[in-house]
C-alpha cells in the first residue's frame, strides 16, 4: 500500500484542516506505530500509519508547509498525545 499522490494527495486534503502525529501500543503485543491523522474541517479525516509507502517523506513535507519543527519519530510516545504539525489558515 501506498499514499496514494504523496505529499499532493495529502496536501490536497489539509488546504482546510489541520494534522497531527501520534503513537498508539498494537495489542496484543504492544507493538507501537506511528500515525498522522489527517483532519478536514467538514469533520472527515484520515489515518495514515508508519507502515505505508511515503509516510516518512509525507511528514516532514507537511510539517514544512507550515513552517513546523518535526518530532523525532522513533522516540514518539502514546503518552505525547497529538502533536500538531500544520494547521490550515481559515
Amino acid at each position: 500500500m501506498a499514499l496514494v499522490g504523496g505529499v499532493t494527495g495529502v496536501g490536497a486534503v489539509v488546504r482546510y484542516g489541520v494534522v497531527r502525529l501520534y503513537a498508539s501500543l498494537l495489542p496484543p503485543d504492544e507493538q507501537r506505530v506511528v500515525g498522522m491523522d489527517v483532519g478536514h474541517v467538514s469533520g472527515e479525516y484520515m489515518d495514515i500509519v508508519e507502515m505505508i509507502e511515503g509516510f516518512q517523506q509525507a511528514v516532514p513535507a507537511v510539517a514544512a508547509r507550515s513552517g513546523c519543527d518535526v518530532p523525532d519519530l522513533s522516540t514518539l510516545q502514546p503518552s505525547d498525545g497529538f502533536i500538531e504539525i500544520y494547521r490550515s489558515a481559515l
